[in-house]
């Protein structure tokens, strides 16, 4: 694994790893060395002696070259990177003594390096206006120290890699301070790469090993030949740390970074010298022996070249699957990195590189250049792909698009089916339709909301797009106007959406039944009837993956449907690839797209103007607007949300918390719970076992490695000697590919995740409920009298005894829910961004911090502070930094099929540059990333521009800078996760 470590002290990190004593040295046995393109140029690059000592205890003071970087009081000194081998790999390597392996992890550990300095060794300083920053790589100063025990001298193969704090920037010739942010952005990367690296050294000796990867996605592995007691015999370091956050109240999985560094702190002994290495080595052997682990054992090489070429290309196409099922486009980083941990170490890195050039050629990947995050957490382009298939389903799903629309169908205003109407009788029609509904909504149509209606009604195409911005109406006014009108007139109308909860309420908005999309194209496929007429409205089309929107498009062609699809651009997109609402809406006429600005929602001025804000990307002036708090804490962060929730429901409001991540939203409803409880709102509490999907892709769930003892497996179809449909099984054994079950009778069941499908895996967790607890359902289930809730259903807890859990829905219907089995349940008082859209409370309560970069998005705070009537509220730890994060990360999908911007992306500093001298010599400028011509001869330009191919968006900075304007003294505002 690898961990990330801040140094802040400058002499104390000096003294720590230049000092020659027994630990960090072992007597001379531990390779230490001085590398890094920095420490080249300053000619100290190789094995640690007092010249390179000395020097490198300087360039953590920030003393290189004769310059000081930085204020000497806020300097830090550096980073140090520890990578750690698995257990049972140390004590292969030092107990039974294989070089090899040992060989293996300092390769590894390099690897990892060079990735870092390749992609995470940057340098911030002010822009070239001088408002703002931009970030270059610089060549930096490293050291690192072998290790081969823990503090309790346990075989503990590990290695220091610590990157002082100064680099030097080719253009400007000086050396600067680093921007820490990009070593943690890079730290899940390089950990994968130092795993792959290692895995493959260990198959190259001849170890076979068990790959497995955890449940924040990180690969280890163990050598199978060390028996799995002698690693626990060899592992009381370990085992204290975990009984400190035990008593803390906390686990590996769930401790903060600082919360375990906190417990390895806190259990730390004092580092032991003068420890005579045989004996010390001799004294391992005997444990060793005392446990059966034949130290004597040879192995040859289990990975040949034919082994490395199939396992590269399977670990692509698998790679690629992955990638492909959530995103249109991914960036080539991203695909290296699913690469490496589908070839669970068979092949190489450029074994890998040379099947995804093969992909390529095969037409299975197209380049197109990926838009994502850049250095300092910036948004560019990046070098990447998208998918042939990628490419054929948006293009089928615009050709099917486009026959829907010249298709003329009768026009819904039209109760005959057959004849055009005149424009008087057509104009009364109208008027009567949009009456009707006036008055049953007790307020009348805007004059957008009339016009769309009634382009609606009286168009004969089969396809309509309805656009609106959150809180326009458009479902209570146009889409039921419509609906009506179309069911007065002999057609059926069928009410769809992407997810169960939108479902439900679009059909009680249109007096229909609410269909999943997901339902419908499980349906049997019926054959079109020249009589018969059918109206699909969809609403939150934006959610719908472009293969969802295409199949669904198809099926509607083949029965003669007439389709509306009604959604908003500005909101989150599919979870699926593609942006297919996004597409058909630029891609329509102009006659049959409709859409709604005039936001009615919002009862308060202010809080109008913030959603409209947040529309134009003013995020600043939205969080001005809305009631913004500034809370340092996530801890205290979720107090308040519980608290803020509590209020508004003692003051008889409706309120909903929204959060980014599942974690946020299950620590907030526990908050509430646990308020509730003490409020005496919640009463008679008992645990009840619980199911959450892990969400995973059809790739990931055909991986056996993913599979951990305890997971539970819901089959969606009967198997054979195996599992019926709905059977709840316990995951007991992963190994070889295969994963063993246990049964609900008992019987255990083995299968090949490959060769599987029609089944989701989650993870069991104990709740807290009681009477008076609001839940949720997180997937469609049963009650135990075998009637289905639909995924999000809203439930209150009336009583739980035994083994029954007595519910009831909004509509007041009694459900009893058996609690023997896994419920698909949760509490109820918070959800995430993703599924709070559609919904609508008097008060929204949002959490969201600037350090979420994945998952803080412009479209995420559209959605929280548009779901209020009266109030938005947001919490966070930092308004400003928010909202520079916000500015840059506006949560669009990408699609497949080439865009403009494609044809000619925004290009790096020196490419840039480079580019318009050729223009400025009335050359052609050539689309997309060009060949290098007229190549350049300065060789600061070459390795700029070079640089700059490698990744787009990291731009160079004007040569001619002024070196006043340098920012030497980086902030790092960035809690990096700890790779386990």
């Amino acid at each position: 694994m690898i961990t990330i470590q801040q140094l802040c002290d400058a002499e104390g990190a000096a003294r720590y790893f230049s000092e020659l004593d027994d630990y960090y040295r072992e007597g001379g046995a531990a390779p230490a060395e001085l590398v890094g393109c920095g420490a080249t140029r300053l000619g100290l690059a190789g094995a640690f002696d007092k010249t390179r000592a000395t020097a490198f205890a300087a360039a953590l003071r920030g003393e290189v070259a004769g310059q000081r970087i930085g204020n000497p009081a806020r300097h830090r000194a550096g980073y140090d990177l520890t990578f750690s081998a698995p257990k049972s790999f140390s004590v292969a390597a030092l107990v039974a003594g294989d070089d090899r392996l040992a060989a293996a992890h300092d390769r590894a550990a390099r690897a990892a390096l060079a990735h870092i300095e390749a992609h995470a060794l940057v340098t911030r300083q002010r822009g070239a206006d001088g408002k703002g920053y931009e970030w270059r790589q610089v060549e930096g100063i490293t050291g690192v120290f072998r290790h081969t025990t823990n503090r309790r001298v346990e075989p503990d193969l590990h290695s220091h890699i610590v990157i002082a704090n100064a680099g030097y920037d080719q253009t400007t010739g000086r050396w600067a301070s680093i921007d820490g942010k990009e070593l943690f952005a890079a730290q899940r990367e390089a950990g994968t790469l130092y795993m792959a690296e290692l895995a493959r050294g260990a198959r190259e000796a001849g170890h076979e090993i068990d790959w497995t990867i955890n449940a924040q996605g990180h690969p280890s592995f163990e050598i199978r030949d060390v028996p799995p007691e002698l690693s626990l015999a060899f592992s009381t370091r370990t085992q204290a740390i975990e009984a400190e956050l035990a008593r803390r109240g906390l686990t590996r999985e769930t401790a903060s970074p600082d919360a375990k560094q906190a417990a390895t702190l806190a259990t730390r002994d004092k580092k032991l010298v003068g420890v005579d290495r045989a004996a010390l080595v001799e004294s391992w052997r005997a444990l060793a022996r005392e446990h059966g682990y034949d130290l004597d054992k040879r192995h040859g090489a289990l990975i040949g070249n034919d082994q490395r070429l199939a396992a590269s290309d399977d670990a692509v196409k698998r790679a690629i699957e992955h990638l492909s099922e959530r995103d249109a486009r991914f960036s080539r980083r991203d695909l290296e990195h699913e690469c490496r941990i589908y070839a669970q170490g068979h092949a190489s890195d450029a074994d890998l590189a040379a099947a995804i050039d093969r992909a390529q050629r095969r037409g299975d990947l197209i380049q197109r250049p990926s838009w994502g995050r850049t250095a300092g957490g910036q948004r560019g382009h990046r070098s990447g792909f998208t998918t042939a298939e990628g490419v054929k389903t948006e293009r089928a799903l615009l050709e099917t698009a486009g026959k829907l629309e010249r298709a003329n169908g009768a026009r819904l205003i039209d109760p005959t089916g057959k004849a055009p109407l005149s424009d008087r009788v057509t104009a009364r029609a109208i008027e009567r339709a949009i009456a009707a509904r006036e008055s049953q909504n007790g307020r009348p149509m805007t004059d957008e909301q009339r016009a769309a209606t009634a382009a609606i009604l009286c168009s004969d195409s089969r396809l309509q797009v309805l656009g609106g911005h959150a809180g326009t109406a458009k479902t209570t006014s146009c889409l039921a106007a419509v609906a009506d009108q179309a069911r007065a007139n002999g057609a059926t109308v069928r009410a769809m959406a992407p997810t169960s909860s939108a479902a439900s309420t679009l059909g009680e908005a249109l007096g229909s039944r609410g269909e999943t999309v997901a339902s419908v194209l499980h349906e049997q496929a019926k054959p079109a009837r020249p009589d018969a007429r059918e109206l699909w409205i969809v609403d939150e089309s934006g959610m719908m993956s472009a293969r969802d929107t295409k199949d669904l498009l198809q099926r509607a062609e083949r029965t003669g449907a007439t389709v509306i699809l009604s959604g908003d651009t500005k909101q989150i997109g599919s979870v699926g690839a593609g942006a297919a609402y996004s597409q058909l809406s630029a891609s329509v006429r102009p006659e049959h797209k409709h859409q709604l600005t005039q936001i009615v929602r919002q009862k308060n001025e202010t809080l109008r103007g913030a959603v409209y804000d947040a529309l134009s990307g003013r995020v600043r002036e939205a969080l001005q607007k809305a009631d913004t708090l500034e809370i340092r804490t996530r801890d205290a962060q979720i107090t308040a949300a519980a608290e803020r929730y509590q209020q508004a429901q003692a003051a008889g409001k409706s309120a909903l918390v929204v959060t980014l991540s599942r974690a946020d939203r299950a620590d907030v409803n526990k908050e509430i719970h646990d308020q509730r409880v003490a409020a005496g709102q919640v009463r008679d509490e008992r645990e009840v076992q619980i199911l959450d999907s892990k969400q995973w892709t059809a790739a990931q769930r055909s991986d056996a490695a993913r599979y951990q003892t305890g997971d539970v497996i819901v089959w969606g179809a009967a198997h054979r000697r195996g599992p019926d449909r709905g059977e709840q099984t316990t995951v007991v054994e992963s190994r070889d590919g295969l994963v063993t079950i246990q049964r609900e009778d008992g019987s255990r069941w083995t299968f090949n995740p490959r060769n599987m499908s029609r089944f989701d895996v989650f993870d069991a967790r104990a709740l807290a409920v009681g009477r008076g607890d609001s839940i949720v359902t997180r997937s469609a289930m049963h009650n135990a009298d075998g009637e289905r809730l639909a995924n999000g259903t809203r439930l209150e807890v009336t009583a739980v005894r035994g083994d029954r859990m007595t519910v009831r829905d909004e509509k007041g219907h009694q459900h009893t829910l058996d609690t023997h089995r896994g419920l698909h349940v949760d509490h109820g008082y918070a959800m995430t961004a993703d599924q709070a859209q559609g919904k609508t409370a008097d008060e929204s309560i949002g959490v969201i911090r600037a350090g979420q970069e994945n998952l803080a998005e412009l479209a995420r705070l559209y959605v929280i502070i548009s779901r209020a009537r009266e109030r938005g509220v947001v919490i966070t730890d930092d308004a400003q930094k928010l909202a520079a994060v916000l500015e840059r990360n506006t949560g669009q999908c990408k699609q497949a099929l080439e865009t403009a911007a494609d044809r000619d992306p925004p290009l790096p500093g020196a490419l840039a540059q480079w580019l318009a001298e050729r223009e400025a010599e009335r050359e052609e400028r050539l689309p997309g990333l060009p060949p290098m011509m007229a190549e350049p001869t300065d060789p600061g330009v070459v390795a700029a521009i070079e640089r700059d191919r490698e990744q787009l968006g990291l731009d160079a900075p004007d040569p001619d800078r002024d070196l006043d304007d340098q920012d030497l003294e980086q902030d790092l505002d960035f809690d990096g996760p700890e790779m386990g």
